[in-house]
């Protein structure tokens, strides 16, 4: 999300992408990784489009350095200023915020899951203190038998 031009002229080949975090994408919050998926990736994809100079697929790049700063700091700056994504790409304020919470608060990783459910129901992984009591509160255990079969006959 830096951006998709680079005045260097070095853009980092796909050969030289850290194969350590090449499968860290799961660790996304879902929400974050909805945005990154269907905004940022139309150019910071693998392999990369419209000269995006790296990708934006795995939690890896996100936190990877380059240039001397790490990639979630520069994003925040771009996504702040507004500067990302480049046009004719758009994002929505929401959107823009949802990534902006997730990049805020360090790039935190979930356990690795499949994001099944749709970004904006309750446990789809946005960053809200109550977002993990809540899929663990989701768990219910339904034996079958109806609760007053077990109670004694008067």
């Amino acid at each position: 999300m830096i951006a998709c031009s680079t005045t260097s002229g070095t853009i980092p080949h796909v050969e030289d992408v850290d194969a350590a975090g090449a499968n860290d994408a799961d660790e996304i919050p879902c929400e974050p990784r909805h945005v990154l998926e269907t905004v940022c990736q139309q150019c910071h994809s693998l392999p990369t489009q419209n000269g995006a100079p790296f990708p934006l697929v795995n939690r890896s790049d996100v936190l990877a350095e380059r240039s001397k700063s790490v990639t979630r700091e520069l994003m925040i700056a771009q996504l702040e200023s507004g500067r990302m994504p480049l046009r004719p790409v758009t994002i929505e304020d929401g959107d823009r915020e949802i990534l902006l919470d997730w990049l805020r608060a360090g790039a935190p990783s979930v356990s690795p899951r499949a994001c099944t459910t749709s970004p904006n129901t309750p446990d789809s992984g946005r960053l809200d203190s109550s977002s993990d009591a809540r899929a663990d509160a989701d768990v219910v255990v339904d034996s079958g038998a109806d609760a007053s079969s077990d109670a004694p006959d008067e």
